[in-house]
């Protein structure tokens, strides 16, 4: 077994912040545990949470209408005229006084849900209600607020005979505020919001730079769990350096959604809280997983050492770091994946048009002919191993790799050695970290990554290094190339481009073997000897499924009954105990899926932080609204509204 990695090297190696950053997110999402009220005589079963929900729903959208009918008398309309649709709109817009442009503006999605809000107050204002603390009060609750008009005593003020009442500047300035942030709510809540890709982790599909509409609706909206949060922001306050978060965990409510257009499908570009994040350290927040943190330096070391790992926060469910990744297993599904092949349920899926996987890169000008050709000019400089680098990296760039995968070129270090020398390494060399890769040469020498862990000054490290591979037999040949092997992720269409290019000798897929991961992958267990290209299989749960549990598999399952489905569980002298009963098995209560990123090599997905709980979806990636270069710095026209993604 390789040596085990630090955090740092996981984060070196994987690049394991893959966060998703986003501009508001005003989700209304609420969480009790929901039990079941049976009603015998029907022998029917109900979520009382998911009632009240649902009747809150219903009063929102249908009490302002309830509330209509007794407007519309006032006013002199039939009452039952307020219950017609469409019809009660154009009645509604006439007696505010406003012109046909109100029409239009109700057929507009999202621009309807303000015009709706507009409508509440110029209904306020025909019945002489011109209060700001009154106004927002019925922006935030028509539901309750139209009823009041009706009911009450106020006397409608027909708008054609009484002259608009005139406010000051900065009494509009405070409505528009108002209305602004209750209408975000509902939209960014319950319709869609916009994100921003910050990483590689999705590319080709979805680019660094790009702007998504993600739609709550499209798997149904999820209500909202702390609602004692401040405007506009996520989970931290802007310029606090991460350090003080943005909402006040004193209210829970339970989780509900509700129901969608779609639900989740396979290679649905998926937004979701990180299930690993429940739990951060501020210094890294979600750029390292804090569980990995804890496996690796101990938990008393992660709580203690402030100045390290900064501060630990506990976050709510909808608190947590957003991801974009693709949704590649579904509920009840056994997924595995072999030689970097996913397989579903024993067969092959077919893989995303985009993808990329990593490989080690030998160019045909070796360093020695790069030193030759600045003789021959005459050219002398400082470093000449960066000027070669840079020299290449300029090459990859004008056949469309970016910089941002451009920048991790020179990170890895590759060598051919047979299994015995790889063993020997491992037996007796405890400066390297060796990752064996599954190419292999005509000699069966076999491609092996290998990374130096020693804090010794370069020189003497590589002169220790070079004596190493001497005694192991291995050509200094193979050791001089060692440094001149670049790592790119390349999609199938840039490896065309690069193998028809004659600049490159040799370009080997990264496939790595089992074995070499020691517990960075889900489930981070002993027994599990898989890679990233070589995983499971895995069973991924679904509800009301039942799973036979015993000591080798409960790793997988663990964190799902125990943190996700809130049960305790011990294993005591062999036996699993579930909520104190002794078990051999468990029913879900709820779907799981199974995410990863397109950039397979440069993702942390499922396959380090397994299972993604169907509490934890956010939305659907819909459309790309906008789209900018970040090494150009110009805008990609062509991705404009692209929807396939």
């Amino acid at each position: 077994m390789g040596k085990r990695q630090t955090s740092a090297d996981k984060l070196y190696q994987y690049n394991i912040s893959k966060r998703l950053t986003f501009y508001s997110n005003f989700n209304l999402n609420f969480n009790l545990n929901a039990f079941n009220l049976q009603l015998s005589t029907f022998n029917f079963q109900f979520s009382i949470p998911l009632m009240l929900y649902n009747l809150f729903a219903l009063i929102y959208i249908f009490g302002p209408f309830i509330g209509l009918c007794f407007v519309f008398k006032k006013v002199g309309i039939a009452p039952w005229k307020a219950l017609i649709p469409i019809y009660n709109i154009v009645l509604w817009i006439k007696i505010c006084g406003k012109n046909w442009k109100w029409y239009i503006y109700f057929l507009i999605p999202a621009i309807n849900i303000f015009t709706f809000l507009m409508l509440v107050v110029e209904t306020a204002k025909v019945f002489g209600r011109h209060g700001f603390w009154e106004q927002t009060l019925a922006v935030i609750m028509p539901f309750a607020y139209i009823p009041y008009l009706g009911l009450s005593k106020l006397e409608y003020q027909d708008p054609a005979t009484h002259p608009a009442v005139k406010y000051s500047q900065a009494r509009e300035w405070l409505d528009a505020i108002v209305f602004a942030l209750v209408a975000a709510v509902i939209i960014r809540g319950n319709c869609f919001e916009f994100y921003k890709i910050p990483s590689s982790s999705m590319e080709k599909s979805l680019l660094v730079g790009d702007y998504l509409m993600v739609s709550k609706m499209a798997y149904g909206p999820r209500s909202v769990i702390t609602p004692l949060s401040f405007p506009l922001v996520h989970n931290v306050m802007p310029f606090s350096k991460g350090e003080c978060e943005s909402y006040l965990p004193w209210i829970k409510l339970p989780y509900h959604r509700f129901p969608g257009t779609s639900h989740v499908k396979r290679f649905d570009a998926t937004v979701f809280n990180y299930p690993d994040g429940d739990t951060v350290c501020t210094a890294f927040q979600s750029n390292a997983s804090y569980h990995d943190l804890v496996r690796e330096f101990g938990r008393e070391t992660v709580h203690s050492d402030r100045q390290r790992f900064g501060k630990v926060v506990v976050r709510p469910l909808d608190k947590r770091e957003n991801f974009i990744k693709r949704c590649i297993g579904l509920p009840g599904e056994t997924l595995e994946i072999k030689h970097q092949q996913v397989f579903i349920n024993g067969n092959a899926i077919e893989n995303p048009a985009d993808l990329e996987f990593t490989y080690a890169i030998r160019m045909k000008e070796s360093m020695a002919d790069f030193v030759n050709s600045l003789v021959r000019m005459g050219t002398v400089l400082d470093d000449v191993e960066m000027a070669k680098m840079q020299k290449d990296a300029s090459f990859f760039h004008s056949i469309g790799i970016s910089n941002e995968d451009c920048n991790m070129i020179g990170i890895y270090q590759y060598a051919f050695m047979n299994d015995s020398q790889i063993a020997a390494i491992e037996r007796n060399v405890n400066f390297l970290d060796l990752e064996p890769m599954e190419y292999t040469h005509a000699d069966s020498s076999r491609l092996v990554r290998v990374k130096i862990m020693s804090t010794l000054d370069g020189r003497s490290v590589i002169d220790t290094l070079r004596g190493t591979f001497k005694a192991l037999g291995i050509p200094d040949k193979e050791f001089e190339l060692m440094f001149e092997t670049y790592t790119l992720p390349l999609t199938s269409q840039t490896k065309a481009k690069l193998e028809s290019s004659g600049m490159v000798a040799e370009i080997m897929p990264l496939s790595a073997m089992q074995g070499y991961s020691g517990l960075q992958l889900f489930p981070h267990a002993a027994g599990y000897s898989w890679s990233v290209d070589n995983y499971g299989p895995v069973t991924i749960p679904a509800k009301g499924k039942t799973i036979a549990l015993t000591a080798d598999n409960l790793p997988i399952y663990r964190r799902a009954i125990e943190f996700f489905e809130n049960n305790t569980l011990e294993t005591r002298d062999g036996k699993i105990i579930i909520n104190g009963k002794e078990t051999t098995e468990y029913t879900f209560k709820m779907d799981y899926y199974w995410m990863m990123g397109d950039n397979r090599h440069n993702s942390a997905d499922s396959r380090f932080w397994g299972f993604v709980p169907e509490d934890h979806i956010v939305g659907r990636a819909s459309m790309v609204v906008f789209s900018r270069d970040q090494d150009s710095r110009k805008t990609r026209w062509n991705r404009l509204f692209k929807r396939k993604l």
